[in-house]
C-alpha cells in the first residue's frame, strides 16, 4: 500500500472563496461532483510528508487571512478558514489499482 498526503487552505470572506496558499489570493468557485463531493475548483494542494510540513502550510494560510479590528476584538478575522488534509491510499487488488481518498477538515474562525 502506498500513501500520499496533501493539504490546502481556503478562506470564506464576504461570501467569496479564496485560496490562502496563492501569493495573491483570487476568488475560487465551489463545485460538486459524485467523485469529489464539494470542493474548491483550482485550489492549490501541497504534497506533505511530515506533520511539520502540514503545520507550515497551515501557518502560511493563517498569515494570508484577512484581519481587521472591530470594536469588540482587536484582531477579528472577519472570515472563516478551512484547512483540508487529504490522505490517499493506493493498493493493487488483483489486476486493478484501487485509490481511496479521505479528507479531514479543520474550520477556524
Amino acid at each position: 500500500m502506498q500513501y500520499l498526503c496533501s493539504c490546502s487552505n481556503i478562506e470564506i470572506y464576504q461570501d467569496q472563496v479564496y485560496d490562502l496558499l496563492e501569493p495573491m489570493p483570487t476568488v475560487r468557485q465551489l463545485r460538486e461532483n459524485m467523485k469529489n463531493g464539494v470542493y474548491v475548483d483550482g485550489a492549490i494542494e501541497e504534497t506533505i510528508t511530515t506533520p511539520e510540513e502540514a503545520y507550515t502550510v497551515l501557518q502560511r494560510g493563517t498569515e494570508n487571512r484577512r484581519v481587521a479590528e472591530t470594536a469588540m476584538n482587536h484582531e477579528s478575522s472577519r472570515s472563516h478558514s478551512v484547512f483540508i488534509l487529504y490522505i490517499r491510499s493506493k493498493t493493487k487488488e488483483g489486476s486493478q489499482t484501487v485509490v481511496r481518498v479521505k479528507r479531514m477538515e479543520y474550520q477556524g474562525k
